[in-house]
Protein backbone atom coordinates (compact mmCIF):
# COMPACT_ATOMS: atom_id res chain seq x y z
CA UNK A 1 0.00 0.00 0.00
CA UNK A 2 1.19 3.53 -0.53
CA UNK A 3 2.12 5.54 1.66
CA UNK A 4 3.87 9.18 2.78
CA UNK A 5 5.64 8.47 5.41
CA UNK A 6 8.90 7.31 4.13
CA UNK A 7 9.07 10.20 2.30
CA UNK A 8 8.51 12.45 5.48
CA UNK A 9 11.08 10.65 7.45
CA UNK A 10 13.37 11.54 4.80
CA UNK A 11 12.42 14.93 5.27
CA UNK A 12 12.97 15.05 8.63
CA UNK A 13 16.05 13.54 8.54
CA UNK A 14 17.32 15.84 6.08
CA UNK A 15 19.79 18.79 7.16
CA UNK A 16 19.67 22.43 6.52
CA UNK A 17 20.73 22.78 2.64
CA UNK A 18 22.76 25.29 0.83
CA UNK A 19 22.26 26.24 -2.77
CA UNK A 20 23.69 23.70 -5.63
CA UNK A 21 26.70 25.30 -6.84
CA UNK A 22 28.96 22.90 -8.63
CA UNK A 23 27.15 20.98 -11.65
CA UNK A 24 30.03 18.75 -12.37
CA UNK A 25 29.76 17.13 -9.01
CA UNK A 26 25.99 15.74 -9.81
CA UNK A 27 26.98 11.68 -9.40
CA UNK A 28 23.86 9.53 -10.41
CA UNK A 29 25.73 6.61 -9.05
CA UNK A 30 26.80 6.78 -5.75
CA UNK A 31 27.58 4.15 -2.37
CA UNK A 32 26.63 5.00 0.83
CA UNK A 33 29.80 3.86 1.94
CA UNK A 34 31.26 7.44 -0.04
CA UNK A 35 32.47 9.46 3.38
CA UNK A 36 32.37 12.70 1.37
CA UNK A 37 29.04 14.81 -0.18
CA UNK A 38 29.58 17.26 -2.90
CA UNK A 39 29.28 21.05 -1.71
CA UNK A 40 25.75 21.79 -0.74
CA UNK A 41 24.11 18.74 -0.27
CA UNK A 42 23.07 16.33 2.01
CA UNK A 43 21.73 12.52 2.76
CA UNK A 44 18.45 11.01 3.81
CA UNK A 45 17.81 7.42 4.73
CA UNK A 46 14.71 5.63 5.32
CA UNK A 47 13.50 1.75 5.67
CA UNK A 48 10.38 0.17 4.33
CA UNK A 49 9.69 -3.86 4.64
CA UNK A 50 7.85 -5.65 2.12
CA UNK A 51 6.50 -9.16 2.12
CA UNK A 52 7.38 -11.93 -0.03
CA UNK A 53 6.56 -15.56 -0.66
CA UNK A 54 8.07 -17.94 -3.31
CA UNK A 55 4.95 -17.55 -5.26
CA UNK A 56 5.58 -13.76 -5.11
CA UNK A 57 6.82 -11.00 -7.33
CA UNK A 58 9.64 -8.78 -5.94
CA UNK A 59 9.16 -5.35 -7.78
CA UNK A 60 10.67 -2.03 -8.22
CA UNK A 61 9.39 1.19 -10.19
CA UNK A 62 10.63 4.60 -10.89
CA UNK A 63 9.69 7.43 -12.67
CA UNK A 64 9.41 11.12 -13.53
CA UNK A 65 12.88 13.68 -14.46
CA UNK A 66 14.67 13.01 -11.53
CA UNK A 67 14.63 9.59 -10.67
CA UNK A 68 17.77 8.16 -10.78
CA UNK A 69 20.58 6.68 -9.08
CA UNK A 70 21.39 2.68 -7.59
CA UNK A 71 19.13 -0.35 -7.23
CA UNK A 72 21.43 -3.13 -5.13
CA UNK A 73 19.79 -6.62 -4.69
CA UNK A 74 21.43 -8.57 -1.99
CA UNK A 75 21.24 -10.43 1.04
CA UNK A 76 21.10 -9.66 4.07
CA UNK A 77 23.86 -9.41 6.48
CA UNK A 78 26.26 -9.51 3.06
CA UNK A 79 29.49 -7.17 3.61
CA UNK A 80 29.73 -6.72 -0.13
CA UNK A 81 29.96 -3.26 -1.49
CA UNK A 82 28.85 -1.77 -4.67
CA UNK A 83 32.84 -0.85 -5.50
CA UNK A 84 33.26 -4.76 -4.98
CA UNK A 85 30.76 -6.02 -6.68
CA UNK A 86 31.15 -4.03 -9.62
CA UNK A 87 35.26 -4.37 -9.96
CA UNK A 88 35.22 -8.15 -8.89
CA UNK A 89 35.94 -11.01 -11.23
CA UNK A 90 33.59 -13.47 -11.60
CA UNK A 91 33.61 -16.65 -11.06
CA UNK A 92 35.03 -19.48 -12.94
CA UNK A 93 32.28 -20.03 -15.77
CA UNK A 94 31.63 -23.86 -15.15
CA UNK A 95 31.70 -23.46 -11.17
CA UNK A 96 27.82 -23.93 -10.97
CA UNK A 97 27.74 -26.01 -7.53
CA UNK A 98 25.30 -25.78 -5.59
CA UNK A 99 25.77 -25.03 -2.22
CA UNK A 100 22.32 -23.40 -0.86
CA UNK A 101 20.50 -25.14 1.14
CA UNK A 102 17.45 -26.68 -1.39
CA UNK A 103 14.04 -25.65 -0.34
CA UNK A 104 11.69 -27.50 1.93
CA UNK A 105 7.94 -28.08 2.11
CA UNK A 106 7.47 -26.30 4.98
CA UNK A 107 8.99 -23.16 3.93
CA UNK A 108 8.67 -23.03 0.21
CA UNK A 109 5.41 -21.54 1.05
CA UNK A 110 5.93 -19.28 3.75
CA UNK A 111 6.27 -15.20 3.21
CA UNK A 112 9.02 -13.57 4.68
CA UNK A 113 10.00 -9.76 5.43
CA UNK A 114 12.39 -8.00 2.81
CA UNK A 115 14.32 -4.94 4.39
CA UNK A 116 14.28 -2.00 1.60
CA UNK A 117 16.81 1.08 2.96
CA UNK A 118 16.57 4.07 0.72
CA UNK A 119 18.95 6.93 0.54
CA UNK A 120 18.53 10.02 -1.11
CA UNK A 121 20.90 12.65 -1.75
CA UNK A 122 19.66 16.30 -2.68
CA UNK A 123 20.39 19.80 -2.64
CA UNK A 124 16.30 20.53 -2.60
CA UNK A 125 14.46 20.46 0.23
CA UNK A 126 11.41 21.30 -2.08
CA UNK A 127 12.19 18.43 -4.57
CA UNK A 128 12.44 16.07 -1.64
CA UNK A 129 8.42 16.95 -0.76
CA UNK A 130 7.71 16.57 -3.91
CA UNK A 131 8.83 13.29 -4.21
CA UNK A 132 6.83 10.37 -3.27
CA UNK A 133 7.88 7.18 -2.26
CA UNK A 134 6.27 4.07 -1.03
CA UNK A 135 5.44 0.44 -0.85
CA UNK A 136 3.64 -1.90 -2.88
CA UNK A 137 1.91 -4.74 -0.67
CA UNK A 138 -0.52 -7.21 -2.68
CA UNK A 139 -1.38 -10.51 -2.57
CA UNK A 140 1.27 -12.05 -4.79
CA UNK A 141 3.78 -8.61 -4.83
CA UNK A 142 5.86 -6.49 -2.73
CA UNK A 143 7.76 -3.60 -3.73
CA UNK A 144 8.80 -0.13 -3.52
CA UNK A 145 7.86 2.92 -6.25
CA UNK A 146 9.87 6.03 -6.41
CA UNK A 147 7.69 8.83 -8.13
CA UNK A 148 9.66 12.38 -8.83
CA UNK A 149 8.37 15.56 -10.53
CA UNK A 150 8.17 15.95 -14.46
CA UNK A 151 9.14 19.94 -13.98
CA UNK A 152 11.40 20.62 -16.65
CA UNK A 153 14.69 22.64 -15.69
CA UNK A 154 13.23 25.81 -16.67
CA UNK A 155 10.69 26.02 -13.60
CA UNK A 156 11.17 26.55 -9.77
CA UNK A 157 13.57 23.61 -9.50
CA UNK A 158 16.05 25.08 -11.81
CA UNK A 159 19.57 23.52 -10.30
CA UNK A 160 17.50 21.03 -7.88
CA UNK A 161 19.41 17.89 -8.02
CA UNK A 162 18.47 14.41 -5.84
CA UNK A 163 19.59 10.49 -6.80
CA UNK A 164 18.57 7.57 -5.03
CA UNK A 165 20.33 4.34 -3.40
CA UNK A 166 18.27 1.41 -3.16
CA UNK A 167 18.57 -1.73 -1.16
CA UNK A 168 16.42 -4.95 -0.97
CA UNK A 169 17.72 -7.06 1.66
CA UNK A 170 16.81 -10.47 0.95
CA UNK A 171 16.84 -12.67 4.40
CA UNK A 172 18.58 -16.12 3.53
CA UNK A 173 15.51 -17.72 3.85
CA UNK A 174 14.06 -15.98 0.64
CA UNK A 175 15.45 -19.05 -1.87
CA UNK A 176 13.12 -18.46 -4.49
CA UNK A 177 10.72 -15.73 -6.41
CA UNK A 178 8.02 -16.19 -8.89
CA UNK A 179 9.03 -12.58 -10.76
CA UNK A 180 11.81 -10.11 -9.67
CA UNK A 181 10.83 -6.98 -12.19
CA UNK A 182 12.44 -3.94 -12.41
CA UNK A 183 10.92 -0.80 -14.46
CA UNK A 184 12.97 2.57 -14.46
CA UNK A 185 14.89 5.00 -16.28
CA UNK A 186 18.52 6.19 -15.14
CA UNK A 187 18.86 3.75 -12.60
CA UNK A 188 21.84 1.09 -12.55
CA UNK A 189 21.03 -2.36 -11.40
CA UNK A 190 23.11 -4.42 -9.28
CA UNK A 191 23.21 -8.58 -7.62
CA UNK A 192 24.89 -8.72 -5.06
CA UNK A 193 27.23 -12.23 -5.40
CA UNK A 194 24.96 -13.37 -2.23
CA UNK A 195 22.20 -13.79 -4.48
CA UNK A 196 23.55 -15.90 -7.21
CA UNK A 197 21.61 -19.10 -6.34
CA UNK A 198 18.13 -17.41 -5.86
CA UNK A 199 16.06 -19.22 -8.06
CA UNK A 200 13.70 -16.88 -10.17
CA UNK A 201 11.49 -17.68 -12.49
CA UNK A 202 10.89 -14.59 -14.48
CA UNK A 203 13.18 -11.80 -14.63
CA UNK A 204 12.22 -8.75 -15.85
CA UNK A 205 14.90 -5.79 -15.90
CA UNK A 206 14.80 -2.44 -17.80
CA UNK A 207 16.47 0.50 -17.30
CA UNK A 208 18.37 3.25 -19.46
CA UNK A 209 21.67 5.31 -19.24
CA UNK A 210 22.75 2.77 -16.10
CA UNK A 211 25.03 -0.08 -16.04
CA UNK A 212 23.28 -3.46 -15.00
CA UNK A 213 25.67 -6.00 -13.79
CA UNK A 214 24.25 -9.68 -13.11
CA UNK A 215 25.47 -12.42 -11.05
CA UNK A 216 22.50 -15.53 -11.14
CA UNK A 217 22.55 -18.94 -12.51
CA UNK A 218 18.93 -20.21 -11.42
CA UNK A 219 16.41 -18.38 -13.65
CA UNK A 220 13.56 -19.45 -15.62
CA UNK A 221 13.12 -17.21 -18.41
CA UNK A 222 14.80 -13.76 -18.59
CA UNK A 223 13.95 -10.26 -20.20
CA UNK A 224 16.81 -7.45 -19.87
CA UNK A 225 16.31 -4.09 -21.51
CA UNK A 226 19.01 -1.53 -21.16
CA UNK A 227 18.02 1.69 -23.67
CA UNK A 228 21.02 4.29 -23.28
CA UNK A 229 20.18 7.60 -24.77
CA UNK A 230 22.55 10.40 -26.38
CA UNK A 231 22.70 13.75 -24.88
CA UNK A 232 21.74 16.45 -27.51
CA UNK A 233 23.34 19.10 -25.91
CA UNK A 234 26.82 17.12 -26.05
CA UNK A 235 26.34 14.84 -28.74
CA UNK A 236 27.85 11.95 -26.66
CA UNK A 237 26.42 9.35 -24.55
CA UNK A 238 24.78 9.91 -21.05
CA UNK A 239 26.90 6.59 -19.55
CA UNK A 240 29.91 5.16 -20.43
CA UNK A 241 29.61 1.67 -18.32
CA UNK A 242 29.05 -1.90 -19.84
CA UNK A 243 25.13 -1.39 -20.03
CA UNK A 244 25.13 -5.05 -19.20
CA UNK A 245 27.70 -7.34 -17.69
CA UNK A 246 27.91 -10.07 -15.19
CA UNK A 247 26.54 -13.36 -15.25
CA UNK A 248 23.58 -15.37 -15.76
CA UNK A 249 22.01 -18.82 -16.33
CA UNK A 250 18.42 -19.09 -17.37
CA UNK A 251 16.65 -22.48 -18.61
CA UNK A 252 14.04 -20.87 -20.95
CA UNK A 253 14.41 -17.51 -22.94
CA UNK A 254 17.25 -15.13 -22.43
CA UNK A 255 16.95 -11.47 -24.04
CA UNK A 256 19.16 -8.80 -23.84
CA UNK A 257 18.23 -6.17 -25.49
CA UNK A 258 20.12 -2.46 -25.33
CA UNK A 259 21.04 0.69 -27.50
CA UNK A 260 24.01 2.84 -27.39
CA UNK A 261 26.47 0.84 -24.96
CA UNK A 262 28.98 -2.31 -24.49
CA UNK A 263 27.96 -5.16 -23.25
CA UNK A 264 30.19 -7.96 -21.48
CA UNK A 265 29.91 -10.87 -19.51
CA UNK A 266 28.87 -14.96 -19.62
CA UNK A 267 25.21 -16.16 -20.41
CA UNK A 268 23.64 -19.86 -20.74
CA UNK A 269 20.06 -21.51 -21.59
CA UNK A 270 20.21 -24.33 -20.77
CA UNK A 271 16.78 -26.41 -21.80
CA UNK A 272 16.64 -27.52 -25.92
CA UNK A 273 14.94 -24.96 -27.56
CA UNK A 274 15.38 -22.21 -25.52
CA UNK A 275 16.81 -19.30 -27.68
CA UNK A 276 19.31 -16.88 -26.55
CA UNK A 277 18.91 -13.19 -28.06
CA UNK A 278 21.77 -10.49 -27.80
CA UNK A 279 21.01 -7.32 -29.36
CA UNK A 280 22.99 -3.45 -29.12
CA UNK A 281 23.86 -0.59 -31.15
CA UNK A 282 26.55 1.67 -31.35
CA UNK A 283 29.29 -0.16 -29.31
CA UNK A 284 31.06 -3.60 -29.17
CA UNK A 285 29.50 -7.01 -27.81
CA UNK A 286 33.20 -7.74 -26.36
CA UNK A 287 34.60 -11.09 -25.05
CA UNK A 288 31.59 -12.42 -24.37
CA UNK A 289 30.74 -16.06 -23.50
CA UNK A 290 27.38 -17.31 -24.60
CA UNK A 291 26.59 -20.93 -24.39
CA UNK A 292 23.25 -22.33 -25.47
CA UNK A 293 20.64 -25.67 -25.39
CA UNK A 294 18.67 -23.61 -28.09
CA UNK A 295 19.54 -20.85 -31.01
CA UNK A 296 21.47 -17.80 -30.05
CA UNK A 297 21.06 -14.79 -32.43
CA UNK A 298 23.54 -11.67 -31.57
CA UNK A 299 23.04 -8.61 -33.60
CA UNK A 300 25.10 -5.03 -33.49
CA UNK A 301 25.37 -1.88 -35.77
CA UNK A 302 28.50 -0.06 -35.85
CA UNK A 303 30.23 -1.97 -33.48
CA UNK A 304 32.04 -5.53 -32.84
CA UNK A 305 31.12 -8.87 -31.87
CA UNK A 306 33.87 -11.20 -30.30
CA UNK A 307 34.26 -14.01 -27.56
CA UNK A 308 33.00 -17.39 -27.58
CA UNK A 309 29.54 -18.39 -28.66
CA UNK A 310 28.47 -22.05 -28.54
CA UNK A 311 25.44 -23.39 -29.42
CA UNK A 312 23.35 -26.72 -29.70
CA UNK A 313 21.43 -25.56 -32.58
CA UNK A 314 21.75 -22.37 -34.46
CA UNK A 315 24.29 -19.62 -34.00
CA UNK A 316 23.74 -16.63 -36.04
CA UNK A 317 24.95 -13.48 -35.89
CA UNK A 318 24.63 -10.41 -37.85
CA UNK A 319 26.52 -6.49 -38.15
CA UNK A 320 26.15 -3.69 -39.81
CA UNK A 321 29.68 -1.82 -40.10
CA UNK A 322 31.15 -3.90 -37.55
CA UNK A 323 33.96 -7.02 -37.62
CA UNK A 324 32.72 -10.24 -36.27
CA UNK A 325 35.55 -12.04 -34.27
CA UNK A 326 39.16 -11.84 -33.78
CA UNK A 327 41.99 -14.27 -33.34
CA UNK A 328 40.95 -15.53 -29.87
CA UNK A 329 37.26 -15.56 -31.30
CA UNK A 330 35.36 -18.70 -31.44
CA UNK A 331 31.76 -19.68 -33.21
CA UNK A 332 30.05 -23.18 -32.48
CA UNK A 333 26.82 -24.34 -34.21
CA UNK A 334 26.14 -27.60 -34.07
CA UNK A 335 23.23 -27.44 -36.37
CA UNK A 336 24.74 -24.58 -38.42
CA UNK A 337 26.55 -21.29 -38.06
CA UNK A 338 25.68 -17.91 -40.34
CA UNK A 339 27.06 -14.96 -39.97
CA UNK A 340 26.52 -11.79 -41.91
CA UNK A 341 28.76 -8.41 -41.48
CA UNK A 342 27.75 -5.59 -43.97
CA UNK A 343 31.07 -3.85 -44.60
CA UNK A 344 33.23 -5.04 -41.85
CA UNK A 345 35.68 -8.16 -41.10
CA UNK A 346 34.80 -11.33 -40.13
CA UNK A 347 37.73 -13.51 -38.43
CA UNK A 348 37.95 -16.76 -35.77
CA UNK A 349 37.17 -20.14 -35.34
CA UNK A 350 34.25 -22.26 -36.66
CA UNK A 351 33.08 -25.11 -35.53
CA UNK A 352 30.33 -26.91 -37.32
CA UNK A 353 28.51 -30.16 -38.41
CA UNK A 354 26.22 -28.85 -40.59
CA UNK A 355 25.98 -25.80 -42.31
CA UNK A 356 28.57 -22.93 -42.35
CA UNK A 357 27.50 -19.42 -44.06
CA UNK A 358 29.43 -16.48 -43.92
CA UNK A 359 29.33 -13.31 -45.89
CA UNK A 360 30.86 -10.06 -45.46
CA UNK A 361 29.92 -7.05 -48.24
CA UNK A 362 32.89 -5.60 -48.93
CA UNK A 363 35.68 -7.13 -46.11
CA UNK A 364 37.92 -9.59 -45.57
CA UNK A 365 37.23 -13.35 -44.04
CA UNK A 366 39.77 -15.47 -42.38
CA UNK A 367 38.23 -18.36 -41.08
CA UNK A 368 39.54 -21.90 -39.10
CA UNK A 369 36.83 -24.47 -39.68
CA UNK A 370 36.98 -27.24 -37.19
CA UNK A 371 34.24 -30.03 -38.57
CA UNK A 372 32.29 -31.74 -35.84
CA UNK A 373 30.62 -35.26 -36.40
CA UNK A 374 28.11 -37.15 -34.77
CA UNK A 375 30.20 -39.50 -32.59
CA UNK A 376 32.45 -36.12 -31.26
CA UNK A 377 29.44 -34.38 -30.23
CA UNK A 378 27.75 -37.51 -28.48
CA UNK A 379 30.98 -37.98 -26.61
CA UNK A 380 31.60 -34.30 -25.12
CA UNK A 381 27.79 -34.80 -24.22
CA UNK A 382 28.67 -37.84 -22.15
CA UNK A 383 31.83 -36.39 -20.94
CA UNK A 384 30.20 -32.89 -19.63
CA UNK A 385 27.24 -34.04 -18.07
CA UNK A 386 27.21 -34.92 -14.26
CA UNK A 387 23.72 -35.95 -13.81
CA UNK A 388 20.36 -36.87 -14.58
CA UNK A 389 17.63 -34.65 -14.86
CA UNK A 390 13.98 -34.35 -15.58
CA UNK A 391 13.58 -32.58 -19.03
CA UNK A 392 10.53 -31.21 -17.85
CA UNK A 393 10.86 -28.03 -16.41
CA UNK A 394 10.66 -27.68 -13.26
CA UNK A 395 8.11 -25.10 -11.21
CA UNK A 396 7.56 -24.50 -7.92
CA UNK A 397 4.75 -27.07 -7.35
CA UNK A 398 7.10 -29.77 -8.02
CA UNK A 399 9.32 -28.56 -5.52
CA UNK A 400 6.92 -28.92 -2.79
CA UNK A 401 7.50 -32.47 -2.97
CA UNK A 402 10.41 -32.87 -4.57
CA UNK A 403 12.78 -30.81 -1.66
CA UNK A 404 14.23 -29.46 -4.67
CA UNK A 405 14.96 -25.69 -5.09
CA UNK A 406 12.05 -24.19 -7.56
CA UNK A 407 12.93 -23.32 -11.15
CA UNK A 408 16.41 -24.33 -10.98
CA UNK A 409 17.89 -25.16 -14.22
CA UNK A 410 20.06 -28.26 -15.04
CA UNK A 411 23.78 -27.46 -15.35
CA UNK A 412 24.67 -27.15 -19.21
CA UNK A 413 26.84 -30.01 -19.40
CA UNK A 414 23.61 -31.86 -18.56
CA UNK A 415 21.13 -30.12 -20.65
CA UNK A 416 23.81 -31.21 -23.09
CA UNK A 417 23.53 -34.18 -22.91
CA UNK A 418 19.99 -34.81 -22.68
CA UNK A 419 19.62 -32.45 -25.35
CA UNK A 420 22.26 -33.92 -27.65
CA UNK A 421 20.55 -36.82 -28.96
CA UNK A 422 17.75 -34.48 -30.16
CA UNK A 423 21.00 -32.28 -31.74
CA UNK A 424 22.66 -35.05 -33.31
CA UNK A 425 19.48 -37.58 -34.64
CA UNK A 426 19.46 -34.97 -37.55
CA UNK A 427 21.94 -36.40 -39.02
CA UNK A 428 25.21 -34.07 -39.82
CA UNK A 429 26.81 -36.53 -42.36
CA UNK A 430 26.33 -33.61 -44.83
CA UNK A 431 28.18 -30.06 -44.14
CA UNK A 432 27.36 -27.03 -46.48
CA UNK A 433 30.24 -24.24 -46.49
CA UNK A 434 29.92 -21.10 -48.65
CA UNK A 435 31.98 -17.64 -47.95
CA UNK A 436 31.65 -14.64 -49.98
CA UNK A 437 32.91 -11.20 -49.84
CA UNK A 438 33.70 -8.52 -52.50
CA UNK A 439 36.70 -6.24 -53.26
CA UNK A 440 38.47 -8.47 -50.34
CA UNK A 441 40.19 -11.29 -49.67
CA UNK A 442 38.82 -14.71 -48.17
CA UNK A 443 41.40 -17.28 -46.23
CA UNK A 444 39.68 -20.36 -45.36
CA UNK A 445 41.53 -22.99 -43.58
CA UNK A 446 39.81 -26.68 -42.49
CA UNK A 447 41.79 -27.89 -39.39
CA UNK A 448 40.10 -31.66 -39.85
CA UNK A 449 38.09 -33.47 -42.32
CA UNK A 450 36.87 -36.58 -40.45
CA UNK A 451 35.96 -39.25 -43.82
CA UNK A 452 32.47 -39.55 -42.61
CA UNK A 453 31.69 -36.22 -43.26
CA UNK A 454 30.97 -34.98 -47.12
CA UNK A 455 32.21 -31.68 -47.57
CA UNK A 456 30.59 -29.10 -49.80
CA UNK A 457 32.55 -26.17 -50.16
CA UNK A 458 31.92 -22.69 -52.37
CA UNK A 459 34.07 -19.79 -52.04
CA UNK A 460 33.09 -16.51 -53.83
CA UNK A 461 34.43 -13.22 -54.21
CA UNK A 462 34.72 -10.16 -56.32
CA UNK A 463 36.44 -7.09 -57.54
CA UNK A 464 39.50 -8.31 -56.88
CA UNK A 465 41.49 -10.39 -53.69
CA UNK A 466 43.40 -13.55 -53.28
CA UNK A 467 41.32 -16.80 -52.16
CA UNK A 468 43.27 -19.65 -50.53
CA UNK A 469 41.74 -22.59 -49.31
CA UNK A 470 43.37 -25.24 -47.51
CA UNK A 471 42.21 -28.76 -46.58
CA UNK A 472 43.82 -31.69 -45.03
CA UNK A 473 45.03 -34.33 -46.44
CA UNK A 474 41.75 -36.33 -45.98
CA UNK A 475 39.89 -34.29 -48.92
CA UNK A 476 39.68 -36.48 -51.68
CA UNK A 477 36.83 -35.17 -54.18
CA UNK A 478 36.33 -32.75 -56.93
CA UNK A 479 37.29 -29.24 -57.18
CA UNK A 480 36.96 -25.98 -59.54
CA UNK A 481 38.88 -22.99 -59.51
CA UNK A 482 37.68 -20.16 -61.37
CA UNK A 483 40.03 -17.05 -61.76
CA UNK A 484 39.50 -13.40 -63.21
CA UNK A 485 41.51 -14.38 -66.51
CA UNK A 486 44.75 -14.63 -67.87
CA UNK A 487 46.34 -12.11 -66.07
CA UNK A 488 45.46 -13.66 -62.93
CA UNK A 489 46.81 -17.54 -61.16
CA UNK A 490 45.10 -20.58 -60.00
CA UNK A 491 47.66 -22.48 -58.10
CA UNK A 492 46.91 -26.32 -57.29
CA UNK A 493 48.91 -27.82 -54.42
CA UNK A 494 48.12 -31.50 -53.51
CA UNK A 495 50.67 -32.63 -51.09
CA UNK A 496 51.44 -36.85 -50.64
CA UNK A 497 50.23 -38.53 -47.42
CA UNK A 498 53.06 -38.45 -44.83
CA UNK A 499 52.96 -42.02 -45.56
CA UNK A 500 53.03 -42.60 -48.99
CA UNK A 501 55.88 -43.83 -49.34
CA UNK A 502 55.92 -46.76 -46.99
CA UNK A 503 55.19 -50.57 -48.29
CA UNK A 504 51.36 -50.84 -49.17
CA UNK A 505 50.91 -47.41 -48.87
CA UNK A 506 48.03 -45.57 -51.32
CA UNK A 507 48.83 -43.12 -52.97
CA UNK A 508 46.56 -40.01 -54.14
CA UNK A 509 46.02 -39.03 -57.73
CA UNK A 510 45.57 -36.29 -59.01
CA UNK A 511 43.27 -35.12 -62.69
CA UNK A 512 42.52 -31.92 -63.65
CA UNK A 513 42.04 -29.93 -66.85
CA UNK A 514 42.16 -26.01 -67.55
CA UNK A 515 39.01 -24.80 -68.87
CA UNK A 516 38.26 -21.07 -70.83
CA UNK A 517 42.01 -20.55 -69.74
CA UNK A 518 40.62 -18.88 -66.28
CA UNK A 519 39.30 -22.48 -65.09
CA UNK A 520 40.95 -25.50 -63.26
CA UNK A 521 38.64 -28.81 -62.35
CA UNK A 522 39.89 -31.70 -61.42
CA UNK A 523 39.66 -34.67 -58.83
CA UNK A 524 41.72 -35.79 -56.19
CA UNK A 525 41.10 -39.56 -55.80
CA UNK A 526 43.39 -42.78 -53.65
CA UNK A 527 44.80 -44.82 -56.65
CA UNK A 528 43.43 -47.73 -55.26
CA UNK A 529 39.73 -46.24 -55.31
CA UNK A 530 39.79 -47.25 -51.64
CA UNK A 531 37.78 -44.27 -50.40
CA UNK A 532 34.96 -42.08 -52.38
CA UNK A 533 35.92 -39.11 -54.21
CA UNK A 534 32.64 -37.43 -52.69
CA UNK A 535 33.53 -34.44 -51.52
CA UNK A 536 33.71 -31.01 -53.33
CA UNK A 537 35.59 -27.59 -53.05
CA UNK A 538 34.81 -24.07 -55.12
CA UNK A 539 36.58 -21.11 -56.02
CA UNK A 540 35.03 -18.21 -58.02
CA UNK A 541 37.48 -14.76 -57.80
CA UNK A 542 38.09 -12.00 -59.71
CA UNK A 543 41.24 -12.26 -58.34
CA UNK A 544 43.99 -15.16 -57.49
CA UNK A 545 42.98 -18.81 -56.06
CA UNK A 546 45.21 -20.96 -54.42
CA UNK A 547 43.76 -24.68 -53.19
CA UNK A 548 46.25 -26.24 -50.88
CA UNK A 549 45.41 -29.98 -50.14
CA UNK A 550 47.54 -31.59 -47.29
Amino acid sequence: MATMSGIRDLYERAKTVTTYRNPDSRAPFWSPVDSALPEGFQISRSTFMVSVSPFSTLSFTSSGRHAKGTLQHTHEGSLATVETVMSAQLPDYDECDDHTPTVTPSDSKEARQVKVIVEARHNNNELLQLCKIGTVQKDLEGGLYIETPEESAKGRLVGAWISFHVTFELPVAVKALDTLRVSSNQFRIIFDPSLAKLAVANLELSTSDGPIHLDLVRVGRAKIVNLNRLDPRKSSLTNHSDLVSGRIIASDDLVLDCKNGPLSGSYTTTYPNAPLAIKTTNFNIRDVTVRSAGAIYVANTNASVTGNLLSKELLTIETQHGKVGDAKSTFRGERGVRITAQAARIMGRFEVAKELTIRSSSMPIDANVTILTRGAISAQASALASATVDRDRPGLVAANDAGRNPFEPPSFETAVRNGAGQSTSRGIEALAVTCGTKDSHIILDYANHPREIQLSSEVKTSGGGLVRVSHPKEFVGNFSVATGGALQQASLDVKPDADSDSEGATKKAVAYKVKKRAELVGTISYEDDSVKPRNSTKIITSGSAELVVG
